[in-house]
This record gives structure tokens, C-alpha cells and sequence, in this order.
């Protein structure tokens, strides 16, 4: 169930969504510190991305969590340089 765990949040990580609350709140300061936040998010969303990574890299991937890991990238929007699809 960790790896399902790891893909769900990886899914619901909307970094747009956080910041919107934090600034609702107040809790974002002056644009040095909203930065550090968003490095943080990304850092975050980097690390989940890196596990799954590492756990299939390390043991292989059966047919369920590879389906929706699948599913999950398609979803996914690609940088304007990027090239490759899914």
C-alpha cells in the first residue's frame, strides 16, 4: 500500500490550490519567503516522484500500480519544450 500512498499524493499535490489557501490566510510574506514555499513544494513533489522512480527502478512495477501510474502521467500537462508524449 506505500507505493499507492506515494501516487496519491503525488496526485494531490496542487501547488496552485496551497498557495491560494496560504495567501486566504495570510500565511504567505514578501516574494523571498513565497518563493521558499514554492521551492519547498517542488522539492516535495520532486522526492515522491523520485520514490516511485527508485521503487520501480529497484523491483519492478506489477500490473495495478503501473496502470495508474500510467494513467496518472497522461494526466499530467508537459513544459512548452518538451516533446515526448505519452
Amino acid at each position: 500500500g506505500v507505493f499507492n500512498r506515494v501516487l496519491e499524493l503525488l496526485k494531490s499535490m496542487d501547488t496552485a490550490k496551497e498557495v491560494e489557501m496560504l495567501q486566504k490566510n495570510r500565511a504567505l510574506g514578501n516574494p523571498k519567503h513565497h518563493r521558499q514555499v514554492l521551492d519547498l513544494f517542488e522539492e516535495i513533489r520532486q522526492e515522491l516522484a523520485d520514490i516511485i522512480y527508485m521503487w520501480a527502478a529497484q523491483s519492478g512495477l506489477p500490473r495495478g500500480p503501473t496502470v495508474s501510474l500510467i494513467g496518472y502521467l497522461r494526466t499530467l500537462k508537459t513544459e512548452e519544450d518538451a516533446n515526448g508524449t505519452i
